[in-house]
């Protein structure tokens, strides 16, 4: 963080959850149903999914049926399945033909940006590569998981100016980005 040099960020990216009330986690950002009871919860964003595919495979897509015509890029370890955004269409994932599968989310957007296929994405992971044009969203609708976003803390960690700084840096980034990313997916 430039604007913020005296603050020590790690990054762990992973699925195991941190008792806040027993590590050395000041916060953290965590993807949930609903915000957990024991500790300092502020909603940043929703979470939502969708197809994802390169330009040149976006110009075959019209109609969400065309994807029954198309290679499909699954990832294997993904909490969330095909059929949640193909339902309101009457389409079913077992339509789908089958196509690459991966155990991790970002090879499965490095496979879609190089013409592959199509992957199930979602807003924090493909925002970069849709601005940069790598990527395009062929279809309107976006389905929510019915999951945020959660920035988390300890109780009372809100008073430590850096935890303070973190949070609002977290938001003014995610703000920042879903107005570049809206402006890419309109272009």
């Amino acid at each position: 963080m430039k604007a913020n040099p005296d603050i020590n960020l790690r990054l762990d990216a992973n699925d195991q959850l941190v008792n806040l009330n027993h590590s050395d986690v000041d916060a953290c950002v965590r993807v949930h149903k609903r915000a957990p009871d024991d500790v300092y919860s502020e909603r940043l964003c929703e979470h939502f999914i969708y197809p994802v595919c390169s330009p040149e495979v976006a110009e075959r897509l019209k109609e969400p049926k065309d994807l029954l015509n198309e290679v499909i890029i699954r990832d294997y370890n993904s909490y969330y399945r095909w059929s949640d955004w193909l339902a309101p269409f009457g389409l079913k994932e077992s339509q789908l033909p089958k196509g690459h599968g991966f155990s991790n989310a970002s090879l499965c957007m490095d496979a879609a940006i190089a013409g592959h296929g199509v992957f199930l994405g979602w807003d924090t992971l493909v925002a970069n590569a849709v601005k940069q044009g790598q990527l395009r969203i062929p279809f309107d609708h976006r389905c929510s998981t019915g999951r945020s976003y959660w920035f988390i803390c300890r109780e009372g960690a809100l008073r430590s100016p850096s935890v303070r700084k973190l949070r609002d840096w977290l938001k003014e980034e995610i703000a920042q980005t879903a107005v570049e990313y809206d402006k890419a997916v309109k272009t």
